[in-house]
């Protein structure tokens, strides 16, 4: 093999290496740049003592439940009163 060809094999095989760390080092952020967007939706998704979207939900899924039970008790009194007013109608 000549000189030239030893020189451009060595050249061509230390750009390939070059690309491959490059690569490699890229990917390796990519997936530190996902693993804190993961962290990020799971603190979210997992309940922790109130600011996480599933304490939010949780509360307000009771709330929701609290508002059922007034507004059923609202309904049992209303019909009452219109039965006391129906009586007195007639």
């Amino acid at each position: 093999m000549s000189d030239a060809v030893v020189v451009a094999l060595i050249t061509a095989l230390g750009a390939l290496l070059t690309a491959v760390i490059v690569e490699t080092i890229r990917r390796e952020r990519a997936q530190k740049a996902t693993d804190r967007t993961l962290q990020t939706l799971v603190g979210q998704v997992t309940p922790n003592s109130g600011s996480s979207m599933h304490d939010a939900v949780t509360t307000i899924g009771k709330t929701l439940e609290q508002v059922r039970e007034t507004q059923g008790q609202h309904g049992e009194r209303l019909a009452a009163v219109e039965a006391h007013v129906e009586h007195l109608r007639s």
